[in-house]
């Protein structure tokens, strides 16, 4: 099973500094449901402190609520083609910090990764994608193959913590309150029900696809390149499985033969798996 180890595993940055003060965090490939699950948590600990919280995630004035910072981590250290961030280990956080920290990894289907990435990297990107979704899905970056390494390395790192939890996209779907709930624990609150409840009602795809368009969150990224094409919009599908429209049976065998190198315990293998429960 292939895993990935970046060519420095310190960070001497000023994001090294975030790493070692946030009071948890949040890790994903992109397009993995991230900003929905950031949605759900800003809203629950908005509820339980009786105060505006940033979905932005990690603000060191913030001193009363915990700190979340959410992270890319290894895969925006192999994007980044800035020598100087890549010798600082800008983006990685390092292993005794990582271990330090209550962590909630959010995974997806890589194929329906594969199709919101693409139209993110064709309708939202600064730097426009230009090729074909088939030459995404191969690409040796930010194709299916780099996602199953950066899945399988975070599963290698994180596997005997006992503060880690797994957030799948389409568990998200099916059963958001048993994972808002372990969310909650995690960070060291006393979950209140009637607080998950309403955090989760907020985070509904209509209400946040209204949010976006309307600028409701307060936050530059959350908000459409193209209010007039729906595909431009960072709230953009939301369904579970929805890559079908989208790839053809060559980009499906390739990505299946991919997925047969990702650790079982995601549940992704298989041949038309898309709702598996993590274990």
């Amino acid at each position: 099973m292939d895993t990935y180890r970046p060519a420095v595993t310190w960070n001497l940055s000023r994001k090294g500094r975030l790493y070692r003060e946030a009071s948890a965090l949040v890790l994903s490939i992109p397009k993995s449901g991230r900003t929905w699950f950031r949605v759900i948590l800003s809203k629950y600990l908005a509820l339980h402190f009786g105060q505006q919280i940033d979905i932005g995630g990690y603000n060191a004035a913030q001193a009363v609520v915990p700190n979340i910072l959410y992270s890319h981590e290894m895969w925006s250290h192999r994007m980044t083609d800035s020598i100087r961030r890549r010798l600082l280990g800008f983006y990685i956080c390092p292993d005794p910090v990582l271990r330090k920290k209550p962590v909630m990894v959010v995974h997806r289907d890589p194929r329906d990764v594969l199709v919101s990435l693409y139209f993110h990297a064709r309708k939202r990107s600064r730097r426009q994608y230009k090729g074909s979704i088939s030459e995404l899905v191969r690409d040796d970056l930010r194709g299916v193959r780099a996602m199953v390494v950066l899945l399988n390395t975070w599963r290698q790192r994180l596997a005997d913590k006992p503060d880690v939890l797994w957030v799948g996209y389409a568990d998200l779907h099916t059963n958001p309150f048993e994972l808002v709930n372990m969310a909650i624990h995690i960070l060291g609150i006393e979950p209140n029900a009637d607080y998950i409840n309403a955090a989760i009602a907020f985070s509904q795809f209509g209400n946040m696809r209204k949010l976006e368009e309307e600028g409701g969150l307060g936050q530059g990224f959350l908000s459409p390149r193209d209010s007039k094409d729906p595909e431009s919009f960072k709230v953009r599908s939301g369904k579970v499985g929805g890559y079908r429209q989208y790839l053809n049976d060559g980009d499906l065998a390739y990505i299946d033969q991919a997925l047969d190198e990702l650790d079982p315990f995601f549940g992704y293998s298989s041949p038309g798996a898309n709702s598996s429960s993590p274990r």
